[in-house]
């Protein structure tokens, strides 16, 4: 595996995850100031977001060449996957463990972007390494 490439990925895909979640909480604030009800504007929000997380993935860090029909279901399962493993990691930590509500969540979040860039980089957009 070449390290430094791996690394620089991993970044970018950091990256784009953060540019998404500014994406998502700047839509969110935008609806909410416009009068819109807070869940739909986080539902539109998070939608935005994933799209705009997507596009990053698919065009500017693994320039992938594959159809979107073929790649979006892989990436919307991945998105279903890590909406239910990211509360349930926070409860493993938080409940079970007893760790306060931010190292768990924080924790939570690690693993869950370790998981993403695995996921990112086998099943949805299936970037070939030498390992």
């Amino acid at each position: 595996m070449n390290t430094p490439n791996a690394l620089t990925r991993a970044h970018r895909v950091a990256l784009a995850g953060a540019l998404a979640t500014l994406g998502h909480y700047a839509t969110l604030q935008c609806l909410l100031e416009l009068g819109s009800n807070a869940i739909n504007a986080n539902i539109i929000g998070t939608l935005c977001g994933a799209t705009l997380n997507y596009l990053m993935l698919y065009y500017g860090i693994f320039r992938c060449v594959e159809a979107h029909k073929t790649v979006i279901p892989r990436y919307l399962l991945t998105v279903a996957f890590v909406l239910l493993a990211n509360p349930l990691l926070f409860a493993l930590f938080y409940a079970l463990l007893g760790l306060p509500v931010w190292p768990a969540q924080l924790l939570s979040t690690a693993l869950i972007w370790l998981i993403n860039l695995r996921l990112y980089q086998r099943k949805v957009f299936h970037v070939q390494t030498a390992e």
